[in-house]
């Protein structure tokens, strides 16, 4: 996954606009929506949200003026179950009308939003970190600077504890290598802790999943632990910052990377991401670990021929399946698994002029008449 710039460079180039397309249980399109800018201009989803009452919330960035003077804003939107826009978008354009954006954003357990991505400074990149009210006003807002390098700070994901307690993964540039840092704040903002992960190669290390369990932390990511390529890469925290294990996975030495960790009821976690073979090139891969990082399970689903195949979210289900997002291909996918990582269904949707499809985020809305019933609302990016 590219850091800020590049995607937005990409963004420029290929595409034009998000759009959230929501699907029925069974896999049949319901609904798209579409958002565009008062830049008309790159507009793109990275974060999706839903509250008890099937309200939506999107976190992503946005060209503010299409000319590119005041660069790239924060932006997050609500929509309700219908597809409704429920208020002004919150745009917030940092000190140097630069790039600025939002990577995650969660609904916590008090009712509050909270979103973290970057924002550019004198010290090149800052994580952000906002909290919001349900309709849209602003809480408070933070910001954090690795003060060992003043370079390049990402904050990729965000989770919360039973005590509100508030924790961010990314990354953070030292010298010319990044570290895997997370960072915690209380739920009124106070900072409390940060710690970082530094693996053997001391190259390249970053989480852009985060997820809390009992009492832990867990980061997903990845590692270059040896060599040139990245290993899939969970790092195991306390609540008080304190690294407890490490579990890294490698295919043939390649480019493995996770971009997304969930739980389950059980205590089971799930890691979606890619792994690299030399024959099939990127393939679509789900980790299925215990609470110890052991591993328990590997979905693999490659194409039989080279190609560029990932999963990049997944969601786990009141009926207790699996449900994630990536690309096969050119092909925007959905997969649907058993907890044991057999697969129910697959989904393909190829985006107009056989473009590029590529899913950001999924979440599931349950229909409270049939709870074996599912809407699956997913954002692509086209």
């Amino acid at each position: 996954m590219e850091k800020f710039s590049e995607r937005i460079k990409k963004l420029k180039i290929g595409f034009s606009l998000g759009f959230l397309i929501s699907i029925l249980y069974g896999a049949q399109p319901t609904w798209t929506v579409y958002w565009n800018g008062a830049g008309n201009s790159v507009d793109a989803p990275t974060s999706i949200v839903v509250d008890p009452n099937g309200n939506i919330y999107i976190a992503g960035f946005t060209d503010g003026t299409g000319e590119g003077t005041s660069g790239y804003d924060l932006v997050v939107l609500s929509y309700d179950p219908n597809g409704n826009l429920r208020w002004q978008p919150y745009i917030y354009n940092g000190p140097l009308n630069n790039e600025d954006g939002a990577n995650a954003i969660i609904l916590g357990d008090d009712g509050n939003l909270y979103i973290t991505g970057i924002r550019t400074s004198q010290n090149a990149y800052d994580v952000v970190t906002i909290s919001l009210t349900t309709n849209g006003d602003e809480r408070w807002k933070r910001f954090w600077n690795n003060s060992m390098s003043n370079d390049k700070d990402l904050g990729w994901c965000i989770t919360q504890d039973e005590n509100g307690n508030i924790y961010v993964g990314g990354n953070t540039k030292v010298g010319g290598d990044y570290d895997l840092f997370v960072l915690s704040y209380d739920k009124n903002g106070n900072f409390r802790w940060v710690n970082y992960y530094n693996g053997a190669a001391s190259s390249h290390d970053k989480a852009y999943s985060i997820v809390y369990d009992n009492g832990y932390v867990y980061a997903a990511g990845y590692s270059v632990e040896s060599g040139n390529y990245p290993d899939i890469l969970v790092v195991k925290f306390d609540t008080n910052g304190v690294r407890k294990k490490v579990f890294t996975y490698d295919i043939e030495g390649l480019s493995d990377m996770a971009y997304k960790i969930i739980k389950d009821n059980s205590g089971y976690l799930y890691v979606a991401g890619r792994t690299q073979s030399s024959s099939t090139g990127w393939d679509y891969t789900i980790l299925k670990l215990d609470e110890n990082l052991n591993l328990i399970k590997e979905y693999i689903h490659t194409l039989p021929y080279y190609d560029y195949d990932q999963s990049v979210s997944l969601v786990y289900g009141a009926d207790g399946n699996i449900y994630s997002v990536g690309h096969l291909g050119n092909k925007f996918t959905t997969i649907s698994l058993t907890s044991q990582l057999n697969p129910n269904w697959i989904y393909k949707y190829v985006p107009s002029g056989n473009a590029w499809g590529r899913a950001s985020s999924i979440i599931l809305l349950i229909c409270p008449l049939f709870l074996d019933r599912f809407k699956i609302s997913i954002f692509i990016i086209e």
